[in-house]
């Protein structure tokens, strides 16, 4: 009777199709405090990585891309925090690396604000798939909430919000070459990581859950009111 959906470009696209009663409620995040600007008393870029490790994200793009900045020497930490069906192959790419790639299994989430506190940039990582475009990492609106700085890696809805909301930079997916140029420019002008409250801003006025709780409440009661 209804469908809930949890990205505009998917409900944009089932509209089209013909579907009725589409409404969007994103994957509103909760509870995670904004952080203050990145450090800057380090030389190396750190660049994390929390989430699923699985076919979907791609992670070799990001490792061939710390090689690619490495090659015109610039050092970039990658940390790769979770778990998934990709994790032991990725682990056995990433030796070639050495310490510049490192990887954290799952952690507890109170502990999840210390590792973004450690980085300068998140990155947020889909492969060139289609049905990708219409995707959106929960995890993204989290970063937004936090205040860090994001790199995406990724085409469609994902990297057009990150532009609107003018919290990081985007290139195009399985573009190593592409991402490892991004990394090398925000080495080379740190000022670039400070994003100020944009990304707050952002989730406030797009993504409030008591808005997106309202938006499923509305739909239902229509439809029960349907004769």
């Amino acid at each position: 009777s209804g469908t809930v959906v949890t990205t505009a470009s998917l409900a944009e696209d089932l509209r089209r199709r013909g579907r009725n009663n589409v409404v969007l409620s994103r994957n509103s995040t909760l509870g995670m405090p904004a952080l203050p600007g990145p450090r800057h008393d380090h030389d190396e870029l750190r660049v994390l990585y929390m989430g699923n490790i699985g076919r979907a994200q791609r992670l070799a793009t990001a490792i061939d891309a710390v090689a690619a900045a490495a090659e015109r020497g610039v050092r970039v930490h990658l940390r790769i925090v979770g778990s998934g069906a990709q994790l032991a192959p990725l682990r056995r790419y990433a030796r070639r690396l050495g310490d510049q790639v490192s990887f954290i299994e799952r952690i507890p989430h109170d502990e999840v604000i210390d590792q973004y506190a450690w980085a300068d940039t998140v990155l947020v990582i889909l492969r060139d798939w289609e049905a990708m475009k219409l995707t959106v990492p929960s995890k993204l609106y989290e970063v937004l909430q936090v205040g860090r700085h994001v790199s995406v890696s990724a085409a469609g809805e994902t990297a057009e919000i990150v532009q609107q909301a003018q919290a990081g930079h985007a290139v195009a997916p399985q573009d190593p070459a592409a991402l490892a140029s991004l990394w090398l420019r925000l080495a080379a002008d740190r000022r670039l990581l400070d994003i100020g409250c944009s990304g707050q801003e952002w989730i406030a006025a797009h993504d409030h859950p008591r808005d997106q709780a309202r938006a499923v409440d509305a739909l239902l009661r229509h439809l029960v009111a349907e004769p």
